[in-house]
């Protein structure tokens, strides 16, 4: 008997009004790999991932996650935005922060003692400990992005979907993140939109192209050629250096 798909995809296609954002995609990933998915600007990476928390419907095929509908697993789903909106001058804290994770399905009521120590639990895992009595909003980016993946833990997610956790951090910020992130394999399925293809080739099985399509390219296996067929061809590819990654063409 085969293993159910963390996520099934079969031939959908999706538009925003007259504009098609995927078209006649196909994708499957095993319960416990951790992939991550590039592509350009507009290429549909962040619409994917909507997609497969349920916050929208394709037109046209189906869509699967452990075997059922995205909205009905929906609290098995861990989801860190690229951005969150937040009043800076709102008195919460790093520990408050993260016990938002086990408010799903459960508004208006308390936390339990087992919330309190899952919530712990994820901090720890994120490195941030120290500062789960600080306020939010005296963190730098980087140590925001911690607590934010920290919140998407509390859930004790089966998948874990992490929306560009490392854009307009540092380079050693962002290197630094890469490598808590990379302690979480095997714990849960996770699928992360990189914007820095340069980091593809390290800690990854497989790496999701998506260019109004889906291409799945095992990390040995991805090229100059594959990046420059799922980015377009006005892309140059720097040597590899820390601070370098592909870049458009002006």
């Amino acid at each position: 008997m085969s293993e159910t798909p963390a996520i099934s995809i079969k031939n959908l296609s999706f538009s925003y009004g007259s504009t098609p954002v995927l078209t006649a995609a196909d994708l499957s990933i095993r319960p416990g790999e951790f992939n991550y998915i590039v592509g350009p600007n507009g290429g549909g990476k962040s619409t994917l991932l909507k997609l497969i928390l349920g916050l929208i419907q394709p037109d046209y095929g189906k869509i699967e996650v452990f075997g059922r509908s995205p909205r009905s697993v929906r609290a098995r789903i861990g989801y860190t935005p690229q951005q969150i909106q937040f009043d800076p001058k709102f008195p919460i804290t790093v520990k408050e922060v993260v016990l938002m994770g086990r408010l799903t399905g459960r508004w208006g009521r308390g936390y339990t003692n087992l919330d309190i120590q899952i919530a712990e639990l994820s901090i720890e895992e994120m490195e941030m400990s120290e500062f789960k009595e600080a306020p939010f909003s005296e963190l730098s980016g980087g140590q925001r992005q911690r607590v934010l993946i920290a919140r998407s833990l509390a859930v004790s997610p089966d998948l874990l979907l992490l929306d560009e956790p490392t854009a307009n951090l540092d380079a050693e910020t962002e290197d630094k993140l890469l490598k808590v992130i990379n302690n979480l394999k095997g714990e849960m399925t996770i699928l992360m939109v990189s914007h820095n293809p340069e980091y593809v080739y390290g800690s990854v099985e497989s790496v999701i192209c998506v260019n109004k399509q889906i291409a799945v390219h095992p990390t040995t296996g991805v090229t100059e050629a594959t990046i420059i067929k799922s980015f377009g061809d006005n892309v140059r590819i720097i040597n590899h250096d820390h601070s370098c990654s592909i870049t458009d063409e002006d």
